[in-house]
């Protein structure tokens, strides 16, 4: 994770980078995330996004409606409730068209998720629930996110893409 903080450093300037390694130092000071898989994830997705706006609230439990200008608005919220279920990482992203598109980042420790038929059937019924509620679902194993960070959090960069540039049906 240095090294992508290290690139965002070239990329978007020492200042930039810091205030996101900051968010997630903030975060993590407030145990807002539960496993170490989860912080790798969100450093990711922070250090990719440096760039783009993404805001973040780890103290609330809504996503708040508010304004900035014209821009595209990412919001990143750790352990959102989403009913009876708390979301590792919710992302909510406003689209020009001043729609709301939502994603629910799953990081799976092995010890937790699919390690008996129990498990793998609560995570099931859990991703349902968020689907019925609106979410698109990507759930990414501890290994994967260990091995390659910027890779899972490039596919939930495309997903907040796709709703960034999806257009009304005329």
């Amino acid at each position: 994770m240095n090294e992508r903080l290290d690139e965002a450093y070239e990329r978007y300037g020492v200042v930039a980078a810091e205030l996101q390694r900051g968010k997630i130092d903030y975060f993590h000071a407030q145990k807002l995330f539960q496993s170490p898989i989860e912080v790798a994830m969100a450093e990711a997705l922070l250090i990719m996004e440096t760039g783009y706006g993404w805001e973040f609230d780890g103290l609330i439990d809504v996503f708040e409606d508010f304004r900035d200008g014209d821009r595209v608005i990412v919001q990143i919220v750790p352990q959102k409730a989403v009913g009876p279920y708390k979301v590792d990482l919710a992302v909510r992203v406003r689209d020009a068209n001043d729609q709301y598109h939502f994603i629910a980042v799953e990081c799976d420790g092995h010890d937790f998720h699919e390690k008996t038929k129990l498990q793998a059937a609560h995570d099931k019924k859990r991703d349902r629930y968020l689907q019925s509620q609106g979410y698109k679902v990507y759930r990414f194993a501890g290994s994967e996110i260990f091995a390659d960070p910027k890779k899972c959090a490039d596919e939930v960069g495309q997903a907040v893409s796709d709703a960034v540039w999806k257009r009304k049906r005329a």
